[in-house]
């Protein structure tokens, strides 16, 4: 294969990381967004729940059961949009590692050659198919948290539990878009061919 067909496949696998990455940005907005949501909705169940809330209402006695059910079916909503979304991201992940695989076999194969096995790629190509197996270790790890902490909820959670999960999973602690390999791969002038 010829080196410009090479670095033509390599460019294709380094900017589908790069809209991948993006991609992972904007899902992890998104499901930032969900748990915000799933925690207002967490901070009224409270005073919901409270009798000495309803005792100057009429039919008090049916419109304590009617708010609790609706907000435990806004609950499940929001919980399943979050669901949908960390399939999504899971997704993204899976796209990660096959470009990842397809920027090693540019260079002949895999990391476990040996240098009297394939050429020496250019440094270029090397450092970026490593910022691209970073971000994706990096998104993965993410999301292996994230799955941890969106399985821990419940509608019964309570308030202060739900800050702290949520205050982890809002964190980003994995995916650092100052990180070196993150800059490289967003500020390469790789583009789809």
């Amino acid at each position: 294969m010829s080196k410009s067909i090479e670095l033509s496949r390599l460019q294709v696998a380094a900017a589908k990381s790069a809209q991948l990455l993006e991609s992972w940005l904007t899902l992890q907005d998104t499901a930032s967004r969900y748990m915000a949501n799933a925690g207002n909705i967490v901070q009224r169940m409270p005073a919901l729940t409270n009798a000495e809330n309803y005792y100057e209402l009429q039919g008090a006695a049916l419109l304590k059961p009617l708010l609790l059910a609706k907000q435990l079916k806004s609950f499940e909503l929001v919980l399943g949009r979050l669901q949908a979304v960390m399939s999504e991201l899971e997704a993204v992940v899976v796209a990660q590692e096959k470009q990842c695989v397809d920027g090693w076999a540019v260079l002949g194969g895999g990391k476990t050659q040996t240098p009297a096995k394939c050429s020496s790629p250019p440094v270029g190509a090397m450092q970026t198919i490593e910022s691209m197996e970073d971000v994706w270790f990096m998104c993965r790890d993410e999301l292996c948290l994230k799955a941890a902490l969106v399985s821990q909820l419940h509608p019964g959670i309570s308030d202060a539990e739900f800050a702290s999960i949520s205050s982890l999973f809002c964190a980003h602690l994995h995916v650092k878009t100052d990180s070196p390999s993150v800059l490289l791969l967003r500020n390469s002038c790789w583009e789809v061919l």
